[in-house]
């Protein structure tokens, strides 16, 4: 290999990626370091003096940020609803669990160890890079990237098999509540779903569909009026006749109150001429992404009834507010000609939706920049990258168009973003700590510091699941999505899933990942400052 390659810092970059994708494929049994591997590699050329630019780390981590919070920020509305209220809790006891566990194992280390150590172990044991390069961001200590090099593989991996662990070890019946759940998932309460009724009730005999909607169900859609086996869209002009059929989609609670209202539920015969259709079109043209339904008005200008909106795996009713996004599939009700006309409006294009826009990232991104150099008036305190680009990300995801800019990124294109962008942070955070890193396992009080990494990665979550469940009666297997969500660990409730052969710890991580990556970022700020109050 020619010398003047190891000069290079693009070929040790991906050099090193290299190198810690193959240790990532050993494993032992179920055990495989995963993602640590490549700071691990790093932290070993980073030993014996290869060290990367600092720009690569504050490029990757700026990105990095800015694809999870562009991906979060449309969850943060959860926190305001039924089961964010309920939820809310258990990330915050986390957190508070982390810091006093933390703050207490750096009082009975005495003067053993810098502060700094104490908080890369905090940041750690959170998994939270962020956290961690957002106090380096402030502070130049190499105890803190060394430290988190330490713990992170333990927490990392450690967490993936402890936390669906958690209700067996506390004896909760899992089987009957997977049962349970799977039993709610046959029959969900918000469910959309089709049903008929035969036109039988005098008093709505001879009206029309607008004297049914005064009646409150504002999320029923009646889509179609079917007489003698024909059918046509329901729409103000229809005249109810005896013996005619509604069809309406809408929840089933909502449903069953038409069956007074209109008649009994009752399945119609339609001929096979028959000219409606029901087609799901998926969302991939940008310039109608963002838009509300109200603004687009496709039951009059495409003459079709929309009557849900499918997105991942949940099903929205077409309230005339709501934001479609790209990747959302539209269920509508019309003849085939107008069905086409909404596809070409809507677009339908698979390959288009996946195509990523750099522009938005790179406005979005310096915006977060900027406002991250800019004074909080009064508190003369900044944000800093991560915190600038972290509450910018947020807040255009939320708002998914804005400025007529389309900030929203492909799923897909986002998760490569954030995983590339990753293993450049790791990279140059493991050289730039490696000769730190391996002088804390030389050091004679290293059997302490292993030992507590041992305690900070597992007894706050042992203490949390404990006090949520026990104390404060939270859903057992909904608390190991949270603290997944919490810790931002994918891993831990993907493994969940596998073991429950359930999905009902997805909404609760979904709910508490942005929260627990917010929730890092502030905590971890806080420590350095804390622990030179209580340290000698």
């Amino acid at each position: 290999m020619p010398a003047s390659l190891l000069q290079n810092d693009v070929f040790i970059l991906f050099f090193i990626i290299a190198l810690g994708k193959l240790l990532e494929q050993v494993r032992i049994k179920q055990f495989s370091l995963g993602i640590a591997s490549i700071f691990i590699i790093a932290a070993v050329f980073g030993y014996y003096g290869f060290t990367l630019n600092g720009d690569f780390q504050s490029f990757a981590l700026a990105l990095f940020i800015y694809c999870v919070g562009l991906e979060a920020g449309p969850q943060f509305a959860a926190l305001f609803s039924q089961s964010g209220l309920r939820w809310l809790p258990v990330p915050f006891l986390y957190t508070a669990a982390l810091m006093a566990v933390t703050l207490a194992t750096a009082f009975f280390s005495g003067d053993r160890f810098p502060a700094g150590t104490f908080v890369g172990l905090y940041t750690g044991a959170y998994i939270s890079t962020p956290a961690m390069a957002s106090v380096l961001a402030h502070s130049a200590d190499a105890a803190i990237g060394a430290a988190f090099g330490l713990i992170y593989p333990l927490s990392f991996v450690g967490t993936i098999y402890l936390v669906p662990l958690l209700p067996h070890i506390f004896r909760h019946p899992v089987d009957r509540l997977v049962a349970e759940y799977k039993q709610k998932a046959i029959d969900p309460a918000n469910a959309r779903v089709v049903a008929f009724f035969r036109v039988s009730n005098p008093n709505i005999i001879g009206k029309g569909f607008d004297a049914l909607s005064r009646f409150g169900l504002n999320e029923v859609v009646f889509s179609r009026y079917i007489e003698q086996g024909k059918s046509r869209l329901a729409d103000p002009a229809v005249t109810l006749r005896e013996g005619g059929f509604v069809a309406a989609v809408g929840r089933r609670a909502d449903l069953e109150s038409l069956a007074l209202l209109i008649g009994p539920a009752e399945e119609p015969q339609l001929d096979s001429s028959d000219p409606l259709a029901t087609r799901r079109i998926l969302v991939s043209r940008r310039n109608v992404a963002g838009k509300t339904l109200r603004s687009l008005d496709v039951d009059h200008a495409c003459a079709v009834r929309i009557t849900r909106i499918v997105r991942g795996s949940v099903e929205l009713p077409p309230e005339p507010d709501r934001q479609i996004v790209l990747g959302d599939r539209v269920v509508a009700v019309g003849t085939v000609e107008n069905l086409d006309r909404l596809t070409r409006l809507l677009g339908d294009d698979v390959e288009e939706m996946f195509k990523t826009q750099f522009a938005p990232i790179s406005i979005g991104i310096t915006l977060g920049i900027l406002i991250g150099t800019l004074p909080i008036p009064g508190l003369g305190y900044r944000l800093g990258l991560t915190g600038g680009v972290l509450i910018t990300a947020l807040y255009l995801g939320h708002r998914v168009k804005f400025l007529g800019v389309l900030w929203q990124m492909p799923h897909q294109a986002n998760a490569f973003l954030r995983q590339f962008s990753l293993y450049v942070f790791y990279v140059a955070a493991g050289t730039s700590v490696g000769k730190e890193l391996f002088h804390l396992f030389a050091d004679p009080g290293s059997a302490l510091l292993i030992t507590e990494c041992f305690v900070l990665a597992f007894l706050p979550l042992i203490l949390t699941y404990a006090i949520a469940t026990l104390v404060l009666r939270k859903h057992p297997l909904e608390t190991v999505g949270l603290l997944a969500g919490t810790l931002n660990n994918t891993s831990i409730v993907a493994y969940a899933g596998d073991k429950m052969k359930s999905d009902i710890a997805n909404a609760p991580f979904s709910f508490a990942y942005p929260l627990g990556l917010l929730l890092a970022l502030m905590s971890a700020e806080a420590m350095l400052p804390l622990l030179k109050l209580i340290m000698p």
